[in-house]
């Protein structure tokens, strides 16, 4: 799948489960960002890539640490969906 693909798949999905999305962290991170995170490169499930929960150097436990070498490239942070 590509990007637009994965895009026109997501907006379906929050027109279709708005409250879901809205009231489900967790629905929203398997289901909306988990998948955009896979077409960008990023596996959720490789820990050479992507370690969630992780304690950052300011203490804060974002839910995705991004790795690009193993060093931290970005923290994403995820909340239930309020579009």
């Amino acid at each position: 799948m590509d990007i637009n693909q994965l895009i026109d798949q997501i907006q379906q999905r929050l027109a279709n489960h708005f409250n879901l999305y809205s009231t489900n962290e967790q629905a929203t991170r398997n289901q909306l960002i988990d998948p955009l995170l896979r077409v960008l490169g990023w596996d959720p499930t490789d820990p050479e890539k992507v370690i969630p929960n992780a304690a950052n150097e300011d203490s804060k436990k974002p839910d995705y640490t991004l790795l690009l070498d193993k060093k931290t490239n970005s923290n994403i942070r995820s909340k239930k969906c309020l579009c």
